[in-house]
């Protein structure tokens, strides 16, 4: 009963402190919001990198690669292309492997000029994720040259916001950043990829990739 007491007593003295002293109580309620906030952020990055399952087929056999330096330490660095290119050359290990890179896409020419999120990929990455178009194709190799012709596909929710779910928006010809591309498949509204990053104002969604 006494540590009780104790603990009551103790509220009683920060109330009438925090009475008297208005500043420090605000200070004291701001530094509570950030470290609050801070430690969500932390939580929503740990829960959608390394807890919640991957909205993928057989996200188990899944492993994403790093390079590191010669000093090694702490998270790596991403692939180069060329890395890339001589892993996949050299590899015994993986059954598949697939790049990608974060590119900021502008889509202009059938409407108002629209900035997203968007990955350059390669042709290979939706069919390691096990996942198939709600509408049109996935990527084919000879697309993943340089000199071929520029094709895209896009995220459910553009199709939805930008096409109103119309399958004609397959074959379209849209302008990327300055550049002819054709739509060639739409993703599955539950596919999300990289899934559940946390932006800075939601989770990252993107919704376009290009060869």
């Amino acid at each position: 009963m006494k540590l009780l007491a104790d603990f009551w007593q103790d509220v009683r003295y920060g109330t009438r402190l925090l009475t008297k002293n208005r500043r420090l109580t605000a200070g004291v309620v701001l530094t509570l919001a950030v470290v609050v906030g801070a430690n969500s952020l932390v939580f929503s990055v740990v829960h959608a990198v390394l807890v919640r399952q991957l909205d993928y087929e057989q996200p188990d056999r899944l492993v994403q690669l790093w390079q590191s330096g010669l000093g090694g330490g702490g998270r790596g660095d991403w692939v180069s292309f060329p890395n890339f290119k001589d892993w996949a050359a050299a590899n015994r290990t993986f059954e598949d492997m697939a790049a990608y890179r974060f590119s900021p896409m502008t889509l202009s020419g059938d409407g108002q000029a629209e900035s997203m999120a968007g990955l350059q990929v390669t042709d290979r990455l939706f069919s390691i994720l096990g996942v198939q178009p709600a509408a049109g194709r996935l990527f084919e190799r000879r697309e993943d040259v340089p000199g071929h012709e520029s094709v895209a596909i896009i995220s459910h929710a553009l199709w939805l916001r930008r096409y109103a779910g119309d399958r004609g928006a397959v074959g379209k010809q849209v302008t990327v950043n300055g550049k002819p591309y054709t739509i060639v498949g739409v993703m599955p509204d539950a596919f999300h990829f990289p899934s559940g990053l946390p932006g800075e104002f939601g989770p990252i969604q993107v919704d376009m990739w290009i060869p």
